[in-house]
This record gives C-alpha cells, structure tokens and sequence, in this order.
C-alpha cells in the first residue's frame, strides 16, 4: 500500500486528490476469477483515518483498464488505484526531521479469505503463509507493518 506523505491546501486550494496503491496478490494455489468492477470494488477498502477532529473517510476505487471478468493466477499481483479527496487539516504544520505532524493513517481492508491474518494493512510480514506484510518499514525492525501517514499542510 502506498499513499501520499503530504497534501497541501491553501485558501485558493481548498480540496486535494490524493492518490492511493494498493496491491493485492493471489497467494493461493488456483486462479482467483473476479468477475465484474463491483466484485473487486467489494474486495476491500481504503479508509483515510483522521488522527483527530477531521472526520475519517473511504477512498473511491478507480476502475482498472481491461475488461471483465479477469483472472488472477496463483501468486500474480493486482495493482488498484484509489482517489480520496483531502479538505480538512488536523494540524496545519508541516512533518519537520524529528517533528511529526500527521494528520491521517491509512488502512486498508480485504475481504476475507482462507488466511485472514493477511487482510489488513499494515502489518508486519507473517513467514508461515510467505506473506511479506505491508505499511511502512517500522523503524526498528526495517521491515513493513508500520503506519502509513499522510500529512496535510495549509500553505498561507
């Protein structure tokens, strides 16, 4: 999962698109078959949390090229895309070195499956089911599963 580290709104910029990545892989040993745009859409969600007054949301799924149904062989990836749009600071200022100022964490939600200790992100990697976590590198393990943060800065 990937999403962005800043948005920046300003009096004349007062609603930002944010970008968001999620992958998803077929970790099972048959092909996976997603038959329309609502039955991907329905495999998880984005939700931006707020990490104080600004009200939460739910990032909108972009609808992928190609057609439907698609096949997801074992062990191939998916990559979505998700659009939020951010008009709400929590704390104006900026993430300096040493001085954090985020204003929202992202967690993603999968549909469940077979293994569901693998349908949150972030989290840390789980070597049994050869999954590799997702989030950010924690700072002390240097392996992913820590929060991902999204910092929105209003420019004067």
């Amino acid at each position: 999962m990937k999403a962005p580290k800043k948005i920046t709104l300003s009096a004349t910029t007062t609603n930002v698109a944010g970008k968001f990545s999620v992958t998803i892989q077929n970790l099972g040993d048959h092909p996976e078959v997603i038959q329309s745009l609502s039955d991907l859409t329905n495999l998880g969600t984005v939700t931006i949390q707020s990490l104080s007054n600004c009200p939460s949301f739910l990032a909108t799924m972009v609808p992928p090229k190609g057609t439907f149904p698609m096949t997801l062989a074992p062990q191939k990836k998916l990559n979505l895309t998700f659009v939020a749009h951010f008009d709400c600071a929590n704390d104006p200022a900026a993430t300096a070195k040493g001085v954090a100022h985020n204003d929202y964490r992202t967690i993603v939600d999968l549909a469940p499956d077979t293994v569901p200790s693998n349908d949150t992100c972030p989290r840390p990697p789980n070597p049994a089911t050869g999954d590799k976590g997702c989030g950010n590198k924690d700072p002390v393990t240097k392996q992913p599963g820590a929060d991902v943060f999204t910092d929105v800065v209003v420019k004067p």
